[in-house]
């Protein structure tokens, strides 16, 4: 008798529960890279469906606002159901197990909690993941992503030669950058023109090393007014960077390694040499 009257209360909670609702939570793929973007999904169904409680959880940054919403609605016997999709971008911190706990939604009168959900991360060989494709595809590093440049059209030069100097600032394909100062390189033993280096284009397309980026010109001419070895200082760069395929910015701090020109001093006249030339 106990055990006919233990059914019946068994069978009375699970069709309560049924009634109630019902959340589940899924993921994409169950093995992810450290720093990769990857998808969760919360399904909740049954009446009057509040949104989705996310928890903190530690390794993990789930981006609140979702990136899909799904509702679908139904009638039965003149009773009201619906099902409710959320999708949200999640970006893994640290390699090893992550655990999503339970994850509770509203659902009629009551929070309804759905099951854990484990994750594997895979650690961070490289940095981030560039998806663009091409022979450099795979994972990548920031200094990758985000780089600088100062190239010379020449090391060795005479004095009061004009040199060209480039600078170009280095931005992966699909990569979000604001520059926050930029401090260009101290050009003393040389005559500048203009003083501060001009910018040529707001950004060209370009593949380097088998890999889309965006690269952003500026320009100066130099002019050595001394011989000996001079140096072009290191040009600092600061700003923000969201990489490919994640959603989480970084502070980025850049920086150049000093340009060494020789500078020989101007050869000696040839004999008769009157100071004309022409």
């Amino acid at each position: 008798m106990r055990s006919i009257f233990a059914l019946a209360i068994g069978l009375i909670l699970v069709a309560a529960a049924r009634a109630q609702g019902a959340v589940t939570v899924s993921v994409d793929r169950d093995t992810v890279v450290q720093g990769e973007v990857f998808r969760i999904t919360v399904q909740a169904s049954g009446e009057r469906i509040g949104e989705p409680e996310l928890p903190e959880i530690e390794g993990l940054q789930i981006d609140p606002d979702p990136v899909y919403r799904s509702l679908q609605t139904s009638i039965v016997n003149g009773q009201m159901s619906a099902n409710k999709l959320r999708g949200y971008n999640a970006v893994a911190l640290q390699s090893g197990t992550v655990t999503i706990p339970p994850i509770g939604v509203q659902i009629a009168d009551g929070i309804v909690m759905s099951q854990a959900v484990t994750l594997t991360v895979l650690p961070e060989r490289h940095g981030v993941s560039n998806r663009r494709g091409g022979a450099g595809s795979g994972p990548v590093s920031l200094d990758e992503v985000l780089h600088l440049t100062v190239d010379v059209e020449k090391r060795e030069a005479y004095q009061g030669e004009p040199i060209l100097v480039t600078f170009t600032l280095w931005a992966m394909g699909g990569s979000q950058v604001r520059q926050i100062e930029s401090e260009f390189p101290d050009t003393t033993g040389f005559y500048a023109i203009p003083r501060e280096p001009e910018q040529m284009d707001r950004g060209i397309d370009t593949v380097r090393d088998g890999r889309q980026y965006t690269a952003v010109h500026w320009e100066q001419t130099i002019y050595p007014t001394r011989t000996g070895e001079l140096e072009i200082g290191p040009w600092i760069w600061h700003g923000v960077l969201v990489p490919p395929n994640t959603m989480r910015a970084r502070n980025m701090d850049l920086i150049t390694d000093p340009v060494r020109i020789s500078v020989k001093p101007l050869p000696e006249p040839p004999e008769r040499f009157v100071g004309a030339v022409g």
